[in-house]
């Protein structure tokens, strides 16, 4: 079942083709291919079709690597104030 806002439903002879998107039509703008009244546009959630869920690294990695990250610092500072 697709949930529509009153502003975004479409009209009462046409569906929308997509279940999960948003349907809009924009009646002032007439289309390119065909010259019909409107536009059709469509809302994808891309997040959910192609986010791949990604663990996070172990806290010693991040650890290893912020102890790298502090030594490189402290060798430009003291290239600086040298």
């Amino acid at each position: 079942m697709m949930r529509t806002d009153s502003a975004m439903a479409a009209p009462t002879n046409q569906r929308a083709p997509l279940c999960c998107a948003r349907h809009r039509i924009d009646r002032e703008t007439l289309d390119e291919q065909d010259g019909g009244i409107g536009k059709v546009g469509y809302e994808i959630n891309f997040n959910r079709v192609f986010f791949q869920y990604q663990p996070p690294r172990p806290l010693h990695e991040i650890d290893a690597e912020l102890a790298g990250v502090e030594q490189r610092i402290l060798e430009l500072l003291r290239e600086v104030t040298e």
